[in-house]
């Protein structure tokens, strides 16, 4: 396992876990970060560590994120698990997020031009949310979309997580629209 560097998991201040990861993240150069948390109360919940890292389709590691997708977020709404196209995501960023090696959340990063990158299935385990844990990821996919040159970071946000991504900078653009039934907004973040 790739080390990175050691953060309190329940951490409340976004902006300085970001600096954090950007500043570990070009010394690593690795395509990992582990979080452990230095609390006892952290430890009790989360085992101590959060592993961060890029996976690859074809793998057990994709299987578990397709699981995850679909108990988070398609399930809930109906869709089949038959909506995830892995031969549309082979050229995608797999981000999934780490405890003792089982998948805890994950996003994907899509390519829309050479300036943009979209965030889409964003999904943190249910019993797990409100830890921590998608800033963590949000945080590690923002540092990758500036390491390999993307000036934006958009998503298509169900109107229920809009605050989550507004607390992490994000900024709504344009009016509702639904895709799989449900209200979404596009939101965007300039990266630096």
């Amino acid at each position: 396992m790739n080390q990175g560097f050691i953060y309190p998991l329940n951490f409340r201040c976004v902006a300085r876990l970001y600096a954090l990861l950007a500043i570990e993240h070009k010394e690593n150069h690795s395509n990992a970060i582990l979080l452990t948390s230095p609390r006892p109360f952290a430890r009790l919940i989360f085992n101590a560590a959060m592993e961060l890292k890029t996976i690859t389709t074809n793998t057990p590691e994709y299987e578990a994120m397709i699981a995850l997708r679909t108990k988070v977020l398609l399930d809930p709404i109906g869709i089949p698990r038959s909506y995830i196209n892995p031969e549309k995501e082979r050229s995608d960023v797999l981000i999934g997020a780490y405890e003792e090696d089982n998948l805890i959340g994950c996003c994907i990063l899509t390519a829309v031009d050479e300036n943009t990158l979209q965030l889409r299935q964003m999904a943190v385990d249910t019993v797990l949310q409100q830890k921590g844990i998608g800033a963590a990821i949000l945080a590690f996919a923002e540092n990758i979309a500036k390491e390999r040159g993307y000036k934006m970071l958009m998503m298509h946000a169900r109107d229920a997580v809009i605050g989550f991504y507004q607390k992490c900078g994000y900024q709504i653009c344009g009016e509702q629209f639904f895709e799989v039934g449900i209200g979404h907004h596009k939101m965007q973040k300039q990266l630096s």
